[in-house]
């Protein structure tokens, strides 16, 4: 058989690359590139002519790391940086790209910075009084003195904003905006149109229905503070952001639900595709919706091929893609790892529970959701317990109460809001099975917050028993996978 085939060379630099970036985003990453040259001695080792063998892997791996290192090192920024001007007062002209207001300010994320003559490269995140207020494409001008990001406390508040491409911040009171329209003519009709079918939905459900509904569909953060510490309570706000965690999770339960009405598979790929596009457009395409919806995809195609090698492929390059566009990433934008996490749990994880959980009634889907809250929530355990060092014990009770209820809530909230465009009142009567599935949620989550099981700060050796034992499951895991073929490698 031939050892080197183009699947084989495109894994070998993947994974290079992958190791490339991770060294170079934290400076570590030993581990990683001993993890390549342990499977080049697997390989190596099962060929009759290693010495070739050795030379050629290990010529893909230092050149994959080395494109890691040098498209990692391409995302600092340049001589005509925002972030050189830190700690000067100048007077710069942005385009609005982002606006997130609260009670109190608004966040004001700019772009197409000028000084002067001068056109400046990166972000600038501008932090200004509420009125007047701006909204994308508004031609602006601040006068204030620029600042590099620094940490918040044990959040690495620098690192969050340049992963977002954001390299200086300043507050200002005077702002002024210079003129309306600018941008994307696209994204600004997405805009409008996720604004008004936030207000409609709005008329239709009243809240706090509407907030759900708002973050199950959008991803956006409507909810009082009251609610927001409930969800936080019980592990629940991925639902109600827009990330691969939440789609992936949902794919897999709907999915389920096409295979249990007898929809082939072909005809539930290419509605579930034209959903997720849909999503993404009405969710206004930003980064981490888009990100959630390339997520979504692959999980479907991995779903579709239902070959493991296939499944390797399609993440791998998912993964390189997204890290080659923005390398900071892996590091730095938990919902990048939560997304793989979940997404490589509910393809590897969820064939094994499957076969051990048979004997839950596949009725209302009540099977495929414990399966796919189990493997995601397993396979995201480490990430959250280091990121977030909080953990919910009431998350996996109140998920499996919740997820069954996600795609009734998304269709029938999406269609009784879109029937208020034409008629409030009957947009209201058909809302009852959304209606339904979102109180029923709502419900869950409230009692579950009650039972206060949930710890805001993990001790050290709690995290590191539970990180020990999350890696003995995927040593055993991966051992009773392999050690049945010994001719089996891992690439």
């Amino acid at each position: 058989m031939k050892f080197f085939t183009p699947s084989t060379i495109m894994r070998t630099l993947c994974i290079a690359f992958l190791a490339g970036i991770a060294f170079a985003s934290w400076g570590f990453a030993f581990f990683v590139i001993v993890s390549v040259l342990g499977l080049m001695f697997i390989i190596g080792g099962r060929q009759r002519k290693r010495f070739q063998v050795y030379i050629i892997l290990a010529c893909l791996v230092v050149a994959g790391v080395s494109f890691g290192l040098w498209r990692y090192t391409e995302s600092y920024p340049s001589s005509k940086s925002i972030a050189l001007m830190a700690g000067q007062e100048v007077a710069i002209k942005g385009l609005v790209v982002e606006v997130d207001a609260n009670e109190s300010w608004q966040h004001v994320t700019l772009t197409d910075l000028s000084f002067g003559n001068q056109q400046l490269e990166d972000r600038l995140l501008l932090t200004t009084m509420l009125y007047p207020q701006f909204s994308y494409g508004d031609q602006i001008q601040v006068k204030c003195t620029i600042e590099a990001p620094k940490p918040i406390e044990d959040f690495a508040y620098d690192r969050y904003l340049q992963a977002k491409d954001v390299w200086a911040t300043c507050f200002s009171y005077q702002v002024w905006k210079q003129s309306e329209g600018g941008g994307s003519a696209l994204i600004a009709t997405l805009l409008n149109a996720r604004i008004n079918f936030i207000e409609k939905s709005d008329q239709v459900f009243g809240e706090p229905h509407a907030s759900l509904l708002a973050g199950l569909l959008l991803g956006e953060q409507r909810f009082t503070d009251v609610w927001k510490d409930r969800f936080l309570k019980t592990g629940t706000t991925h639902i109600v952001a827009a990330s691969g965690y939440n789609i992936s999770v949902v794919l897999w339960i709907a999915m389920g639900f096409f295979a249990s009405i007898g929809v082939k598979r072909q005809k539930a790929f290419a509605f579930l595709v034209a959903s997720i596009a849909g999503y993404i457009l009405l969710a206004g395409a930003d980064a981490a919706v888009f990100r959630a919806g390339v997520m979504g995809i692959v999980l479907l195609l991995a779903h579709q091929t239902e070959r493991k090698t296939s499944m390797v492929n399609i993440l791998l390059v998912t993964a390189v893609l997204m890290l080659a566009i923005n390398p900071r990433l892996l590091r730095d934008d938990v919902g990048f790892q939560l997304s793989m996490a979940s997404t490589i749990g509910l393809i590897y994880l969820s064939p094994i529970l499957k076969n051990k959980f048979k004997w839950l009634p596949k009725k209302l889907l009540i099977q495929e959701s414990i399966i796919a809250t189990l493997s995601a929530t397993f396979a995201s355990l480490p990430i959250l317990i280091l990121q977030f060092g909080t953990f919910s014990f009431a998350s996996l009770l109140t998920n499996i109460f919740v997820l069954p209820w996600i795609p009734l809530a998304m269709a029938g909230g999406s269609i009784a809001t879109l029937i208020g465009f034409v008629s409030i009142e009957f947009g209201a009567i058909i809302s009852a099975p959304g209606g339904l599935a979102l109180t029923s949620m709502l419900w869950a989550v409230k009692v579950f917050a009650s039972l206060n099981l949930y710890l805001e700060s993990i001790p050290l050796a709690i995290t590191i028993i539970a990180l020990l034992g999350w890696g003995i499951v995927l040593f055993l895991f991966i051992y009773n996978r392999y050690s049945y073929a010994p001719n089996q490698t891992l690439l």
